[in-house]
């Protein structure tokens, strides 16, 4: 996956319309009172440690969304607190209801759309047992015709594994299922290595059933994801999350996801994230803050800060400084966005400082210029404006009298670009960046080049270098 193609899909996740989406889940627990879930577009994560509940969870929204089977197969019980669950929808824009009653598993109302289950991890297990009880595993492929994963999938697999496949093939086995549910049998090939799915390491063949599955899936149907991050090595665990954010883009799904991976998690935006809790009283938190994510998922103990900003840009612009003018200091710090301001970073500061887990770390408020002031209390970015308009304003004046000595690492280069800023000269600087990340490969590649293109000016590489100089004060 390109890194612009990443950034257009985790930018449409929210934008786009969906032929059906959740809405929320309403929760009535018979001594625990009401609680409500309030659903993301596009991808949802039901997080949590152990025992918080998430798979119960699941088999709850599986059962009120009518899954014929649940209550007779090994799916997740309903959580023991929940006396019945109403989950809220919309198909082609026509709302919906469906609803569960706990006690006499019974359902009403309708979800007018086909429901998946997949947890790659115990169905591929089951797999396994199934293909080793055979003595002769090849033999069950004979007479049928293998589905070859398309070229994109191909690349999906590699992507995810950091390992390079040039071919993958799926034999579908029926033997297995009195209803013709299909058996995938994996065959690879890799760095010249010809092997099968009985050879195949957990992670791998995971990694390989969910992509086959979630390609399989009827376009607009609403999936649940049991931890499809098992078995994954942490990069990997980040990879899968905008794979999967691709393909709920690209087949028009709508996915709840269980996990408990800060891998996984940290690459989907906060407020696509709900957060569970079981002891000592059930809690379900939506729309999470920075402070809750950290606290929770456990983000920050592998650095030794936290550095809150305003919004996302002013988060990709300190990072790319960083990268470029103290790249030892950016690898010990976490750069969090508060998404309301600076009234947002005050309040999000002060409830990480609160929290217990501060302890390990420090928490660092980094205020855009154009909000400088006296003290020491927060950092501040480079100019006296917002970062959009640092960026537009050095763009301008590179455009008028273009530095020789500096050529953007985008397709077309200096062409490109000075193309791009004529087409959108004169937008809000919030549109701007907007617009120009869309035609120059993205906010984060574009973020970046600009940030280096500052990085030339001799005011702005002074005060990069003062803001460097307060966090090393800072960071433990």
């Amino acid at each position: 996956m390109r890194f612009a193609e990443r950034e257009k899909t985790f930018t449409s996740l929210a934008r786009r319309k969906y032929t059906t989406s959740l809405t929320s889940a309403l929760l009535n627990g018979s001594e625990a009172g009401s609680h409500e879930m309030v659903f993301a577009p596009g991808v949802t994560v039901v997080c949590g440690g152990n025992g918080a509940g998430k798979s119960s969870m699941l088999g709850a929204i599986l059962r009120c969304l009518g899954d014929d089977q649940a209550e007779s197969s090994t799916f997740a019980r309903v959580p023991y607190w929940l006396a019945g669950i109403t989950v809220k929808g919309s198909y082609h824009g026509e709302i919906w209801e469906a609803h569960y009653d706990c006690a006499s598993a019974t359902r009403s109302g309708t979800c007018p759309i086909p429901v998946v289950y997949i947890d790659a991890s115990a169905e591929t297990e089951r797999i396994l047992t199934l293909i080793r009880q055979d003595d002769n595993p090849g033999d069950l492929v004979e007479g049928i015709d293998s589905a070859p994963f398309f070229a994109e999938q191909v690349d999906l697999l590699s992507y995810v594994l950091r390992r390079s496949y040039t071919e993958v093939n799926v034999f579908e086995i029926t033997a297995f299922s009195e209803d013709d549910t299909p058996t995938p049998f994996f065959t690879l090939e890799s760095m010249g290595q010809k092997y099968d799915l009985t050879q195949m390491g957990r992670g791998e063949l995971a990694a390989a059933y969910l992509i086959w599955r979630l390609g399989a899936v009827e376009k607009g149907s609403v999936v649940l994801l049991e931890e499809p991050e098992s078995h994954l090595a942490v990069f990997s665990q980040q990879a899968l999350a905008e794979v999967v954010v691709g393909i709920v883009v690209e087949r028009d799904l709508t996915v709840v996801v269980s996990s408990h991976s800060p891998g996984f998690i940290h690459r989907l935006p906060l407020d696509h994230a709900i957060m569970l809790s079981a002891s000592p009283v059930p809690l379900i938190r939506s729309g999470l803050t920075t402070s809750e994510v950290a606290q929770h998922l456990g983000l920050q103990p592998a650095r030794d800060a936290i550095l809150v900003v305003e919004d996302v840009v002013a988060a990709e612009f300190l990072a790319s400084v960083l990268d470029h003018t103290a790249p030892d200091l950016a690898s010990k710090v976490s750069i969090k966005f508060a998404e309301s301001g600076e009234s947002g970073v005050r309040r999000t500061v002060a409830e990480l400082k609160a929290s217990e887990s501060s302890t390990a770390f420090a928490v660092l408020g980094v205020l855009d210029g154009d909000q400088r002031a006296e003290g020491a209390e927060f950092g501040y970015l480079m100019g006296d404006v917002a970062p959009e308009e640092v960026m537009r304003d050095l763009a301008a004046a590179w455009r008028a009298d273009a530095d020789p000595e500096w050529t953007p690492s985008f397709p077309g280069g200096r062409h490109a670009l000075q193309l791009a800023l004529e087409r959108y000269d004169g937008l809000d600087h919030h549109d701007w960046v907007i617009e120009l990340s869309r035609v120059l490969g993205g906010r984060r590649k574009f973020v970046d080049e600009m940030a280096q293109l500052c990085l030339r000016d001799p005011s702005v590489r002074d005060q990069a270098e003062q803001l460097v100089k307060w966090l090393r004060e800072r960071v433990r």
